[in-house]
């Protein structure tokens, strides 16, 4: 998933790999130079740093946070702000908003509902409003304003719980920037992961928390 930004991406074809052509194996291929370039948003600077989320299950906040900084460090050409994760966690707790986000703050949220309420309200960074690993009352109004204001037109999910994105999805987004991919991540078959593939129905997306 990942946002439509209120603005057109320089050499980027919005049509462009999505029509009927040749395929291999029913898949366009992602290393087919005429319609996909390589492109890697870390080496460009656009993402920022990584975060320890302290035993806290805030992977949505932060996973929200990279892709709106990450779009707006691409949008303006900056390095990416460092935003915070725990105003997510404070401001978009399930039960102080009467239902109006789905986010339970260290017990797993939804990215989505991050980005709305980014977008709605405006974010402060790491430094103004830092993270403590825990979830605490809302202390938005006490910071004084967002330090970011952000528009875009909407976000946009290519894979959900009943449809996969192809590996072209995947390949022309990226084109506009990076993407949030979700697991499941509190089964206990991927508490002892360690490498290859896991395929484990108890592991499958239940779309109510990221």
């Amino acid at each position: 998933m990942g946002f439509k930004p209120g603005y057109n991406n320089p050499g980027v074809d919005d049509e462009e790999g999505e029509g009927e052509g040749e395929e291999d194996d029913g898949r366009r291929k992602l290393c087919d130079e005429a319609v996909y370039k390589e492109i890697d948003w870390l080496a460009l600077g656009k993402i920022p740093p990584v975060k320890d989320m302290m035993g806290c299950a805030a992977g949505y906040a932060i996973t929200a946070n990279t892709i709106l900084s990450a779009e707006i460090a691409i949008t303006t050409d900056t390095a990416p702000l460092d935003l915070s994760a725990q105003q997510i966690l404070d401001c978009t707790d399930y039960y102080e908003n009467n239902g109006s986000y789905l986010n339970f703050q260290c017990d797993g949220g939804r990215v989505l509902d991050s980005w709305v309420y980014g977008h709605s309200w405006g974010m402060f960074t790491e430094d103004k409003y830092k993270y403590e690993g825990i979830g605490r009352s809302c202390k938005y109004e006490e910071k004084g304003e967002p330090q970011v204001i952000y528009n875009f037109e909407q976000h946009e999910n290519i894979a959900g719980v009943d449809y996969a994105a192809t590996v072209e999805d995947i390949a022309t987004k990226m084109q506009e920037g990076p993407l949030s991919a979700i697991i499941e991540a509190d089964c206990d078959k991927l508490w002892f992961y360690k490498s290859g593939v896991l395929r484990a129905s108890d592991c499958e997306y239940s779309g109510t928390r990221d």
